[in-house]
């Protein structure tokens, strides 16, 4: 009887963790070794004491599916750099923009012989429409063509972080943290995350948290708010 007891209170609270809530977030005060309205290079310099190193994410992460050219225009008015993804395609196009013109896109599209056909489709796709856009278009031109980009397959677009490849370690997905300009692509940027801060979930003492995922915000290079994912047990 005490077994089952035990378990059933191991249940309900599992049960009222997740129905507290797994996000966070802070519009006021300190949180760790942060602080609303703190400096950017405070932040970082905060951080790294404590252990922790950022990556830059987008301020507002964007995605639509099957957009029109106004849709692209009210969501990605002044993004630097657009994604492009057809049917789900591994390899997306991606768009970068400088004062509302393309100035650069990548990757340039490759595909093995013995790839399977529905790949070797949609790959022929994404090549057109990367040829259908070029450097120095017009960013109102970019959208028109790819809300009227004639395809069987679905097409998907958002937004990522400009420079951000530079510093990608591909085998790994990961980032290249002691290069030295990664620092300023960090602060160049108004969208910070990072792994950590485990010791502000209120239930870390009862059940240490399995995610535990804090993405800071700025605006006018000071910390506007802070959001923390968290959650105790692994997501199937």
């Amino acid at each position: 009887m005490r077994n089952r007891l035990a378990r059933r209170g191991i249940v309900l609270l599992v049960a009222l963790i997740a129905l507290a809530g797994c996000k966070s977030e802070i519009r006021l005060g300190d949180y760790g070794p942060l602080s609303i309205g703190q400096p950017k290079l405070e932040a970082l310099n905060a951080l790294r004491a404590n252990g922790n190193w950022p990556n830059p994410v987008v301020y507002e992460e964007q995605y639509i599916d099957s957009p029109s050219d106004s849709d692209l225009a009210t969501l990605f008015p002044n993004e630097a750099g657009i994604v492009v993804w057809i049917g789900g395609y591994p390899q997306p196009l991606r768009i970068e923009f400088d004062d509302h013109l393309v100035s650069n896109k990548w990757p340039e599209y490759d595909i093995a012989p013995t790839a399977p056909k529905d790949l070797k489709i949609k790959n022929q796709e994404m090549v057109r429409l990367d040829r259908s856009i070029e450097v120095g278009m017009a960013r109102d031109t970019v959208f028109d063509a790819i809300a009227n980009f004639d395809t069987e397959f679905e097409v998907s677009v958002g937004n990522f972080v400009v420079g951000e490849q530079k510093f990608r370690e591909m085998r790994r997905g990961e980032f290249k943290k002691n290069d030295p300009d990664y620092r300023d692509l960090i602060l160049a940027n108004d969208g910070w995350q990072f792994t950590g801060l485990k010791d502000q979930v209120w239930y870390t003492p009862i059940a240490e948290p399995f995610y535990s995922r804090v993405t800071i915000y700025f605006r006018n290079d000071r910390i506007e708010r802070i959001e923390h994912f968290h959650l105790p047990f692994e997501l199937p």
